[in-house]
């Protein structure tokens, strides 16, 4: 839930200044024991980094197909 409230709050920060966000990931995707905190990443992408970004993906921390949706995106 906290992570869905800092995101909200992150996405109306960056649209205010005419940024938009094409996918939110939110999750512990690369945790470290015993650290608390988070991450905002950010950047520039084009149609074809966005359709990269959103293809079939099969790794040790992450997996999705064509058939199934990417992590999911918050509406901010």
């Amino acid at each position: 839930m906290e992570l869905s409230i800092l995101y909200g709050r992150a996405a109306q920060i960056l649209n205010g200044r005419g940024i938009q966000t094409h996918r939110a990931w939110l999750g512990p995707y690369a945790t470290t024991q015993d650290t608390a905190g988070f991450t905002v990443a950010a950047c520039r992408v084009d149609a074809e980094m966005k359709r990269l970004y959103d293809a079939p993906a099969h790794g040790a921390g992450i997996q999705f197909s064509a058939s199934s949706s990417p992590p999911s995106e918050v509406a901010s």
